[in-house]
């Protein structure tokens, strides 16, 4: 008995594949698969047929893909592009920059240069940028296209902040220890610290000493002393006095040192060494003449005491 109705006109006009599909796997695909199940089975089974027109057409694009292959390998397509831009006057030509004083500009155009066949609208300026900040002097860059054929960098140097005697020599470094360059015979102000370790430390001591004027005005150096402690190297008239702070508590040291200095005046004395690395005592150590000096005097005072003793007794 055979279906009747409009069901019965389905099933007769639906494609073997569809009645296939549905009854002897039992399987129901979904709408949008139906067609391309279709297609798949009538071009394995051979119930498609490709015409000759196509068969050109396949062929042309196959030949315009591999010739775009070659010319893009031989480098051909290269200098037709690098004719076309400079033709149409939108190559990048030239570099303005600003901001740089110590990093020269044709170092700077070294480091972000374009290709020859680049032009303006290809130019990757996050990639300059971020090569610019790779520089130890450069901090920060801005980098734009200014049509046609313009690249405007604007960089921010990074500010010495100490000279260092590095073990391989005199070093310019930034507030963070880095090395910046070798130093350049132009001191710029800056403080000297000496040491190995001395240029990772030195941000913290050197913040210290601005409190203090009256140290940091005679400081002549910051020696860094075994990478633990520091000693401090102050003018004292035409010589020179070495404070030995301790590893621990160095900043009260230093406080104790700017007050004795304001109040006794301890530096116009003929002092050569002053240690505080002991919590409960301070080690002075006077010049051979200061301590000829100071023994006199006391000999002297000594003399005078007994003079007076003897006078009160008679």
């Amino acid at each position: 008995m055979q279906p009747l109705g409009p069901s019965a006109h389905r099933l007769e006009s639906a494609d073997p594949g569809d009645a296939a599909i549905g009854s002897q796997n039992r399987v129901v695909l979904p709408r949008l698969l139906r067609k391309p199940v279709r297609h798949a089975k009538r071009f394995l089974s051979g119930g498609v047929r490709v015409s000759r027109r196509g068969v050109l057409l396949s062929a042309a694009l196959a030949g315009l893909v591999a010739g775009g292959f070659y010319l893009d390998r031989s480098g051909v397509a290269g200098a037709w592009k690098a004719q076309a831009a400079d033709a149409l006057g939108i190559v990048v030509a030239r570099y303005r920059i600003s901001g740089n004083r110590e990093v020269p500009d044709t170092e700077i155009v070294a480091m972000i240069a374009a290709d020859p066949a680049d032009t303006i609208f290809g130019y990757d300026v996050e990639a300059a940028r971020e090569r610019l900040r790779a520089h130890p002097w450069i901090s920060e860059a801005m980098v734009a296209r200014n049509y046609p054929d313009t690249i405007t960098i604007d960089v921010t140097e990074t500010r010495p902040f100490a000279v260092w005697q590095a073990p391989d020599g005199l070093k310019l470094i930034g507030k963070d220890g880095a090395v910046l360059a070798d130093y350049d015979g132009n001191r710029r102000g800056l403080p000297l610290i000496v040491g190995p370790g001395a240029n990772s430390a030195a941000a913290a001591m050197l913040s210290l000493m601005q409190r203090y004027p009256e140290i940091s005005a005679q400081t002549r150096a910051l020696v860094r002393v075994g990478e633990r402690r520091w000693d401090l190297e102050l003018g004292n008239g035409a010589g020179s006095v070495v404070v030995m702070l301790p590893e621990k508590g160095y900043p009260e040291e230093v406080a104790r040192l700017a007050e004795l200095i304001a109040r006794q005046g301890l530096l116009d004395r003929d002092v050569t060494r002053i240690d505080m690395r002991m919590a409960d005592r301070m080690v002075i150590r006077m010049s051979e003449e200061g301590g000829e000096l100071v023994r006199a005097r006391r000999a002297d005072q000594i003399k005078h005491l007994t003079s007076a003793r003897r006078e009160r007794n008679t």
